[in-house]
C-alpha cells in the first residue's frame, strides 16, 4: 500500500491513495490529531455493510460518496456502507512536497479530489461530473474523525450563531425529539465518560477546542448544509471495537441523517448531478495552538 507525506512548515499529513484517498495520519504541534483505528484494518469488501467498512477502517479522514450511510443495493448503481468510492484505490493525478490531487472514476461519475496544505490549514477541494446521459442522485459526506493525541476533557464545540442541533439513534435516525436550539441539547462540552452518540447540527462551520489545539472546520455550505457529529470515547464494546474506539466525528454532510442514499432519495434531499454537470466544493481544517483556557 502506497503511503504519501505531505508537508507544510506546520502540520504532516499523510494519504493513502489505494485506500479511498484517505488522510489516515495528521500531524501538528508534535501531536498525532486524526483518529486511528483500535485494531488493524482488514481488506475492504465491496457492496460490505457497516460492519464491513468498520472492520476494514483505517481511521482519519475521506470522502464517503456516492452513498453515505447505510449500503443501498437496489439501484442502478448498488452502493456499499458509506459509497464505493471511500475505501476504493484513486488514482494520483499530481503530487508535491505540499500537495496531492487523486481521481476516482466509475459508474459513470468522475471524481478529483486535491489535498494541500499551507501553514496550519489542510484545504480539500472535490469536483464531481456526471458523465452518464441521466441524472444522478449522489449523497456525500467528509468523513472527518478526531482522535489521538487532539481528545481531552473537556473538548468544546463551538458552531457558528443560528444553530439548529437534532440527535439521531445509532442507526442514523432522527429521534423523536426534534430539532432544538444549540445551546439546549447538552453537547457544548464533551466528556470521555459520554456515551456513544450521533447529532446533526445545521451550520456553516465549528470549531473544537481541546486542551492545547484548536480546529476550526469550514465547508461549502451550499453543498454541506449539516454537519455530523458522532462520539466514541471507547463505550461500544462490541467487535471491532472492543471498548477501544475514541473518536470524535466531524463531518460535513449533504443529509440530516445517517440513513444514506436510499433515505435522500426517498425524501428528494440527495444531490442531484445532471448529465455533464460538475459538483464542486471545499473543505478546511484549520489548527492553531492553545496556549491558556
Amino acid at each position: 500500500m502506497n503511503i504519501y507525506t505531505l508537508r507544510s512548515n506546520l502540520i504532516e499529513i499523510e494519504v493513502l491513495p489505494d485506500f479511498g484517498g484517505a488522510i489516515t495520519a495528521c500531524h501538528f504541534s508534535k501531536k498525532q490529531i486524526l483518529a486511528r483505528s483500535p485494531y488493524i484494518g482488514g481488506v475492504p469488501i465491496p457492496l460490505g455493510n457497516e460492519e464491513d467498512w468498520v472492520r476494514a477502517w483505517n481511521g482519519g479522514w475521506q470522502l464517503a460518496i456516492p452513498n453515505a450511510g447505510s449500503q443501498f443495493l437496489d439501484t442502478k448503481y448498488p452502493q456499499g456502507f458509506h459509497g464505493n468510492a471511500s475505501q476504493d484505490a484513486w488514482m494520483v493525478e499530481r503530487i508535491s512536497d505540499d500537495a496531492i490531487s487523486l481521481r476516482w472514476q466509475g459508474e459513470d461519475l468522475d471524481i478529483v479530489r486535491t489535498i494541500s496544505l499551507e501553514n496550519n490549514q489542510i484545504m480539500t477541494t472535490c469536483s464531481v461530473t456526471n458523465l452518464g446521459s441521466e441524472s444522478r442522485e449522489i449523497v456525500a459526506v467528509e468523513h472527518l474523525v478526531f482522535g489521538d493525541q487532539f481528545l481531552s476533557e473537556p473538548m468544546r464545540l463551538q458552531p457558528s450563531l443560528s444553530t439548529r442541533f437534532i440527535e439521531l439513534d445509532y442507526s442514523g435516525a432522527q429521534m423523536a425529539s426534534g430539532w432544538q436550539d444549540w445551546g439546549s441539547t447538552g453537547w457544548e462540552e464533551l466528556f470521555l465518560d459520554d456515551p456513544a452518540r450521533m447529532g446533526v447540527l445545521s451550520t456553516s462551520n465549528i470549531s473544537v477546542l481541546g486542551a492545547q489545539i484548536r480546529a476550526t472546520i469550514e465547508w461549502s455550505r451550499e453543498v454541506f448544509p449539516f454537519v455530523w457529529l458522532w462520539e466514541e470515547f471507547g463505550k461500544s464494546l462490541g467487535e471491532p471495537w472492543n471498548g477501544s474506539g475514541h473518536a470524535l466525528g466531524i463531518e460535513p454532510s449533504v443529509i440530516d441523517h445517517a440513513l444514506g442514499l436510499q433515505e435522500a432519495m426517498r425524501t428528494g434531499t440527495a444531490l442531484v448531478i445532471l448529465p455533464g454537470q460538475t459538483l464542486k466544493w471545499f473543505t478546511s481544517v484549520t489548527l492553531e495552538e492553545v496556549k491558556e483556557r
